[in-house]
C-alpha cells in the first residue's frame, strides 16, 4: 500500500515513458526520514514467490504436519481454511477469499486450476439480506444486521467488490457491487453525511440504522475512507446520474470529516489518499490532501492511536521503514520499538 500511493510523486509521460514531477507534490513526515534504499537490500522475485505460494495454499492436497491448508465441502460448494499456523479451520473471509483474489492477480485460474470452483464457491459469504460480504458464512445464515466497523465488518464488503472487478463478466458479481454500495451509502447517511457526518463509531446496525458494532475503541479510528471508498465504487459502477451525484456527494462529505478528524486502525484507513485524490481531481472535492496523508502514515498527534508507519528505524541490523506497526517504548533496538501487523504491512 506504500509503494500504491506513489502517483502523489508524479505522473507518466506516455510519449517519452519518463516519470514526470507532479506540480504539486506532497512532502509526508514520515517518509523523509526513510533512506532512499533500504539497507541491507535483498530483492526477492516476489511475483514467483507469490504465484508458488497461491499454488500451494489453494491444493486440497497441501498438508503442513498434519493440518491441512484448505478442506473443502463439495457437497455444500464450500470451503474452509486454518486462519494461522495451528489454529482450527475456519471461514473467515479475508483468510479464505484473499488467496482467490491474489490467484487470478497473477494470472492463476482459481475457478479450474485446483478441481473446485473457488470464485463461486466465495459467493457464500454473500448475504442477501443485507447486500454485502459477511465475515462468516454463518452470518448469511443467521439474522445478523451489525456490520463492524474493521476489518470483520467494512473490510469484508470492501474485499467482496474487489473480488466482483475481477470477474466483469458475471453478472451476479456485479449485482453485488450495486447492493454494497447502496449498503454503505446507507450507512453513511445514518451517520449524518453529507449535512453533519459523525464516523466515530464502532460500525452500523443494518435492521435499526443505527450506529452499533462490536466494543473494540479503536475501531472508531479511521474507517470513513472505506466508506468513502465505497461510495466512490457505487458512483463510477451506477447508470443513474441522480444516484451516482448522491454518491459523490456523500463520499466527498465523508473524507473531508476524514481529514478533520484523521486516525488509524488497522487497514481500514488504506483508502484514503486515492480516494481523496481521485474525488479532488474528477470533482474538485478540496479535501485537505495533508491531513489524509497524516492520516495514512500516521503522526505524533494522533494521540488516541499508537499505529503509524514505520520510518527512520532499523531492528538487528535491519532497515524497517514501511511497516504498519503499532509503535511503542521500549521495544526494539531504539528509543522506541514497534510492533508490526502483517496484513496493514501488505495490503
Amino acid at each position: 500500500m506504500i509503494l500504491a500511493i506513489i502517483w502523489v510523486a508524479g505522473s507518466m509521460n506516455a510519449e517519452e515513458n519518463t516519470v514526470m514531477p507532479a506540480q504539486n507534490q506532497k512532502t509526508v513526515a514520515r517518509v523523509s526520514k526513510m533512506p532512499a534504499v533500504p539497507q541491507p537490500l535483498d530483492v526477492r522475485d516476489w511475483k514467483h514467490l507469490a504465484t508458488e505460494y497461491y499454488r500451494w495454499i489453494l491444493d486440497p492436497k497441501t498438508v503442513i504436519d498434519i493440518y491441512p491448508t484448505v478442506v473443502i465441502d463439495e457437497a455444500n460448494g464450500r470451503f474452509r481454511m486454518p486462519s494461522y499456523l495451528d489454529s482450527r479451520l475456519d471461514d473467515e473471509f479475508f483468510t479464505c477469499v484473499s488467496p482467490i483474489i491474489g490467484a487470478k492477480l497473477l494470472g492463476l485460474d482459481p475457478q479450474k486450476e485446483f478441481g473446485f470452483d473457488y470464485v463461486q464457491a466465495a459467493k457464500k459469504w454473500y448475504d442477501k439480506r443485507y447486500g454485502i460480504y459477511r465475515h462468516s458464512v454463518r452470518l448469511t445464515i443467521n439474522d445478523n444486521p451489525v456490520i463492524h466497523s474493521g476489518i470483520y465488518g467494512y473490510y469484508m464488503a470492501a474485499i467482496g467488490v474487489i473480488l466482483a472487478s475481477q470477474y466483469p463478466e458475471d453478472r451476479e458479481f456485479q449485482e453485488q457491487v450495486a447492493t454494497s454500495a447502496e449498503t454503505f451509502l446507507k450507512i453513511a447517511k445514518g451517520c449524518g453525511s453529507p449535512d453533519n457526518p459523525d464516523f466515530r463509531v464502532l460500525g452500523y446496525n443494518l435492521k435499526t440504522n443505527q450506529p452499533d458494532g462490536r466494543p473494540e475503541p479503536m475501531n472508531r479510528l479511521g474507517h470513513a475512507p472505506l466508506v468513502a471508498w465505497m461510495l466512490l465504487v457505487g458512483a463510477t459502477t451506477t447508470g443513474d446520474e441522480t444516484k451516482k451525484s448522491e454518491y459523490v456527494q456523500n463520499a466527498i462529505a465523508t473524507m473531508k470529516w476524514y481529514a478533520d478528524h484523521p486516525g488509524r486502525y488497522e487497514v481500514t484507513f488504506a483508502p484514503g489518499p486515492l480516494t481523496a485524490a481521485r474525488l479532488n481531481a474528477e470533482y474538485d472535492a478540496g479535501i485537505d490532501m495533508d491531513a489524509v496523508l497524516s492520516g495514512f502514515f500516521g503522526t505524533d498527534s494522533l494521540d488516541d492511536s499508537p499505529w503509524k508507519i514505520v520510518s527512520g528505524k532499523r531492528f538487528s541490523g535491519l532497515d524497517c521503514d514501511g511497516l504498519d506497526a503499532a509503535m511503542s517504548p521500549g521495544w526494539g533496538d531504539n528509543e522506541e520499538g514497534f510492533y508490526a501487523f502483517t496484513m496493514g504491512t501488505l495490503i
